[in-house]
């Protein structure tokens, strides 16, 4: 009769070692070693056990740019930093859009890095009849 591991048993040894090759993806030190402890646990008592290694090796460079782009020193560990989109921070596009303060001014900025747009504003014209006149259109 082949063997068996239901929950609480130890796993068999081919999910544990790819789970092993996927915790490496990690740096080294006390995240790596957290990691491989929950992860093993976890094999420990998934009812797929080779599916759910085969997943924890596909999302281990996920897991690796969000365990680097945390410091240990910043108080808000949990929450991962987002970058600007490629083209918005090379300043090659932007998806200009209206956009208004609290008080009701209007001004420009782009859709996906919030950059606001200079429009050369004057006093005796609105934002928007501004960028019309200098660029035709907001896109």
């Amino acid at each position: 009769m082949p063997h068996q591991a239901g929950p609480g048993r130890r796993p068999p040894r081919v999910p544990q070692r790819i789970v092993a090759l996927a915790v490496r993806f990690l740096p080294r030190g006390a995240v790596r070693d957290r990691y491989r402890r929950e992860l093993l646990a976890d094999l420990a008592v998934v009812d797929h056990r080779g599916r759910f290694a085969l997943q924890v090796l596909l999302t281990a460079p996920r897991l690796r740019r969000a365990t680097l782009a945390l410091t240990p020193d910043s108080p808000l560990e949990d929450v991962v930093k987002a970058t600007k989109p490629f083209l918005c921070r090379t300043n090659l596009h932007h998806r200009w859009e209206m956009a208004e303060t609290s008080d009701g001014e209007e001004f420009i900025r782009c859709a996906k890095c919030l950059k606001e747009k200079w429009t050369g504003l004057g006093n005796d014209r609105s934002v928007a009849a501004n960028v019309i006149a200098n660029y035709g259109s907001i896109n």
